[in-house]
């Protein structure tokens, strides 16, 4: 294999891992993400956390620095377990376009999916 040829490989690798958006994660941290979201979370942390996540995605993409989003992802790891921190946070700062809370909604919105469906008040089974 040639340069030339590991970089056109690396280019479309990187290029489906980009495309894949949140399903980049596992599905068993999708759903304890989901799970930790409905039922562990209160309403304040969930506001709060949204909120922080969608400011820190903003500021990432104006000045180019995650390390902020880094640092509250190992805060969810803290309060959820590892490794949902980073999902977590992709999600709530937009990581899949209309199925997470955006700057302005709050993690308390009505979506279809995303941790922010999850707040029902129905209780597991």
């Amino acid at each position: 294999m040639h340069d030339a040829d590991a970089a056109l490989i690396l280019a479309a690798v990187l290029r489906l891992h980009a495309g894949a958006g949140l399903l980049r994660f596992e599905p068993s941290v999708r759903v304890a993400a989901q799970l930790f979201w409905a039922f562990t979370a209160t309403a304040e942390q969930r506001a709060v956390w949204g909120l922080r996540a969608a400011s820190l995605a903003r500021a990432r993409d104006a000045f180019g620095s995650a390390l902020p989003l880094a640092e509250l992802a190992t805060e969810l790891d803290t309060a959820a377990g590892a490794p949902i921190g980073e999902y977590l946070v992709e999600e709530l700062a937009g990581g899949t376009p209309g199925s997470s809370p955006r700057p302005g909604r709050g993690p308390s919105s009505t979506s279809s999916t995303g941790p922010a469906a999850a707040t029902s008040t129905t209780s597991p089974g």
